[in-house]
């Protein structure tokens, strides 16, 4: 069957952005100088078999996509426009990701790819807020699966804000200095919310 002709320019357009994105992001990044904190936790290090469940606030994805370029991630996209560039240059840096059409479906992905032994990347007040509020998608993945959680806790020196999103997303200002600060990996055997996010909001409180 012969392909729709706006469909394929549509879908060669929006390549072509995500690349422009994706050399631009880069050069953007490389102008960061990153540090991280207890590393011996990050998804390239830790043990063949012994991948774990990396939780964050949307917020501060920025610094977190080209800092794990080389982990190979399990993330979640949507599938607006604007996240079907984000898609492709997750998958221009060599994650594996999952467009969300229902939580069932992207839950039972995740899964699988946690079995694979892939690491995942999971934003707790995803994907559209409220900012700074846990949601147990996280906690509840961790269960299922037996997977640890990881909590990543990033903090720019500098930066500024996009105050007309829902998660007012912060990008680091260029040649600034960003920590990076991994949690030891933890299991969740609480079957009560609101204490597994008592137990990750105190490392994480910082927006």
């Amino acid at each position: 069957m012969m392909k729709n002709p706006f469909e394929i320019l549509k879908t060669f357009f929006l390549r072509g952005i995500a690349f422009f994105v994706y050399i631009l992001y880069t050069w953007y990044g490389s102008t960061l100088k990153i540090t991280s904190v207890n590393n011996e936790f990050s998804p390239e290090r830790l043990a063949l078999g012994e991948n774990a469940i990396y939780a964050f606030w949307h917020s501060k994805t920025f610094s977190l996509l080209q800092h794990c370029r080389e982990a190979q991630m399990g993330v979640l996209t949507l599938l607006d426009w604007k996240n079907i560039i984000y898609d492709k240059v997750c998958r221009l840096y060599g994650c594996q990701t999952i467009p969300v059409t229902s939580f069932q479906k992207a839950t039972v992905k995740l899964k699988r790819l946690l079995e694979k032994g892939w690491p995942v990347g999971l934003a707790l007040d995803g994907p559209r807020g409220p900012a700074g509020v846990v949601k147990p998608g996280v906690f509840f993945l961790a269960k299922i699966t037996g997977k640890p959680i990881v909590a990543v806790n990033v903090r720019a020196l500098k930066s500024f804000r996009l105050r007309w999103r829902w998660d007012q997303y912060e990008i680091p200002f260029p040649f600034s200095e960003v920590l990076i600060s991994l949690s030891k990996p933890f299991q969740i055997h609480e079957t009560d919310e609101r204490i597994n996010a008592q137990r990750i909001e105190p490392f994480l409180k910082d927006l």
